[in-house]
């Protein structure tokens, strides 16, 4: 089956092991830990607009990345050939590639937003480098990474589209009932996720798959309903976060990325540890398991950390003076000066 064709990884890995660290690093732009690094320090100290529509981008593509993931069930490279090395270790199913979706939209995003050839022509060699390097560690097959690429260019060419007409119609609205169209949109795609995990019931993993993988240094749980409950919770707090905070606008201002330089470092310092306090700290009390309890908790866990990066975290800035409020009518101002 040509979507189970391990040739390319086996002739990416014949170059030898010397390029394992430098493809773990480049692997390491596309994940989701590394778009949580970079994303709030672009909302909270670089430009809040392009920001926010970041965050939306990653999450959105991340749901419904695990959505597909479980529509088509299909292994990795090293789940099903022994000649693969795995040089990393994943749970979930291969096709498509989170990693090549993911960077797509974001670094695709951040390369067309500069709207110069170097930007761009540098958003798309980093995109290149980490489909590569999922290749090479074992983890996917070539198909899963031009399938991530694929679908994540469309889910970018589709918020472009969507994009100004959108921020005009939130500007125009009240910002409740705006984040209720937001909220509808989750819970489509949990709607959604739900029935394609459902399908799953009665499939067993082949024992092959189960076996190769314990190379990776684990078993393998890939019908499994935690990344899209993550995704989607990260989502939804990142919606009511931003909703709240817009509805403080009055009396409080627009939350701006302006300041000194020491500001910006506070403001990023603070907020990661507000990040690493509730994903971190509070996944190692909470249990990481299927039961509706721990699915909950753990919706909650990425609930908090949505929240407090688009709402709780500049509403913290703007009251200890970290950032300094813009005026309620001022948005073009706004959008300009960042």
């Amino acid at each position: 089956m040509i979507l189970l064709d391990t040739q390319f990884n086996i002739l990416l890995q014949s170059l030898g092991t010397w390029l394992l660290p430098i493809m773990k690093f480049i692997t390491f732009l596309g994940t989701s830990e590394f778009f949580l690094i970079l994303i709030p320090a672009i909302y909270w100290c670089v430009n809040s607009d392009l920001g926010f529509r970041l965050g939306l981008l990653l999450l959105s593509s991340s749901s419904l990345n695990s959505i597909l993931k479980l529509s088509f069930h299909l292994p990795r490279p090293y789940w099903v050939d022994e000649r693969v090395m795995a040089f990393a270790a994943e749970s979930s199913f291969g096709l498509p590639s989170s990693h090549a979706q993911l960077s797509a939209c974001v670094w695709g995003k951040l390369g067309f937003s500069r709207r110069n050839l170097q930007a761009i022509l540098s958003a798309l060699f980093i995109i290149l480098l980490v489909g590569i390097s999922r290749m090479y560690l074992g983890v996917h097959f070539s198909a899963d990474v031009f399938a991530g690429w694929l679908i994540g260019f469309l889910l970018l060419a589709i918020f472009s589209w969507l994009e100004r007409p959108a921020s005009e119609w939130i500007k125009r609205t009240n910002p409740m009932l705006a984040c209720l169209g937001g909220l509808l949109f989750v819970m489509s795609l949990f709607g959604l996720g739900i029935v394609v995990y459902s399908g799953l019931s009665v499939w067993q993993i082949p024992g092959t798959w189960q076996q190769l993988s314990l190379r990776g240094g684990s078993s393998i749980n890939p019908v499994s309903l935690q990344n899209l409950i993550s995704g989607l919770g990260t989502l939804t707090g990142f919606i009511i976060g931003a909703s709240w905070l817009r509805s403080l606008e009055s009396t409080l201002g627009i939350f701006t990325t302006a300041g000194k330089p020491g500001q910006k470092m506070w403001r990023y310092l603070i907020g990661i540890a507000g990040v690493l306090l509730f994903w971190v700290g509070l996944g190692l009390i909470l249990p990481n398991d299927q039961t509706y309890a721990g699915l909950t908790l753990q919706f909650l866990r990425a609930f908090l950390v949505g929240g407090w990066i688009s709402g709780l975290a500049p509403f913290l800035f703007m009251r200890t003076g970290l950032a300094i409020p813009g005026r309620p009518l001022d948005v073009e101002s706004r959008t300009q000066a960042q």
